[in-house]
């Protein structure tokens, strides 16, 4: 097992921790989904927008991320959630992104490169305790594995009175274009090599949370609320924020075009009266505070 070193972005080494490079067949799938596209996540969603709110899960969540200290984006892939910060108003050198994969973190440095970026794990974060006035992760968190290691991490690099904040979810919501590909995508996807398993079930629901962010582990009891995204848009543009989606990626090349056909053709059935068509994510922003 390979063991790396890294700090804590302030230049003098100080709370250094090591790190476990990919040692699972889980983790080495999501670096090889990454490496394989990189900055999917954002090119998916970045373009949706949370009814009821102003802008994308991303906007959503960095408007609800207190300003004023600094701030750690846990899994910040290719850095797009670090840029909504900063149009929300932190300042960019008071931003750490961590990721465990080098593809996704180049682009981060090339887009951010004020932020000090990491690659290294959740479960072992390499940062002097309590210097961050609050941790983000944008879908990342629903992937980690060993949640009660990631929770004790959390509690001590948060300061008192800091706040961890996830968006989890993902699933579709309702009977649209997204429930509808996967429909469509599952003789595909039962065709092809299985993916693993990823994440920890008790990341997005309310009993798990509550039991994951428990007084005794140092958090105030978690509040959640449920969102609805639109990512409507034309056939193409639908196709191509849904499919970069972790149970399609060892579907071979014919057989992901033989999807796309498929789709394309069925799409009109979801068109709306604006002539768009309807494909909804479900996502849960979830707020947890670090008692003093």
């Amino acid at each position: 097992m390979t063991v790396a070193r890294a700090d804590d972005g302030d230049g003098d080494g100080a709370g250094t921790r090591s790190y476990t490079p990919a040692v699972s067949s889980e983790e080495a799938f999501v670096r090889r989904f990454h490496r394989e596209q990189p900055g999917a996540t954002a090119r998916a969603l970045a373009r949706g927008r949370v009814i009821g709110g102003a802008g994308s899960s991303y906007d959503a969540l960095a408007a609800a991320t207190p300003r004023g200290g600094r701030v750690l984006d846990l899994g910040c892939g290719d850095g797009y959630l670090l840029a909504r910060l900063i149009a929300h108003g932190h300042a960019p050198a008071a931003l750490f992104g961590l990721d465990v994969s080098a593809d996704e973190l180049a682009l981060a440095r090339a887009a951010q490169p004020a932020a000090a970026l990491t690659q290294a794990r959740a479960q072992a974060l390499p940062f002097a305790a309590g210097g961050f006035g609050a941790v983000v992760s944008h879908l990342a968190w629903t992937l980690m594995p060993e949640l009660e290691a990631i929770v004790g991490e959390l509690a001590r690099v948060l300061a008192p009175g800091g706040r961890f904040l996830a968006v989890v979810g993902g699933g579709p919501r309702g009977e649209d274009a997204f429930a509808g590909l996967l429909e469509l995508a599952a003789p595909y996807a039962a065709a092809a090599p299985p993916t693993p398993r990823l994440g920890d079930a008790r990341a997005r629901t309310d009993a798990g949370l509550a039991a994951l962010f428990t007084p005794a582990a140092g958090f105030a009891p978690p509040a959640i609320v449920d969102w609805a995204i639109d990512l409507a848009g034309d056939a193409a543009a639908v196709w191509a924020a849904l499919s970069p989606s972790y149970h399609l990626a060892t579907v071979p090349a014919a057989a992901r075009a033989a999807l796309e056909a498929a789709f394309l053709d069925a799409a009109p059935r979801w068109r709306r009266a604006d002539g768009l068509i309807a494909a909804t994510m479900y996502a849960r922003l979830v707020s947890v505070d670090r008692r003093g």
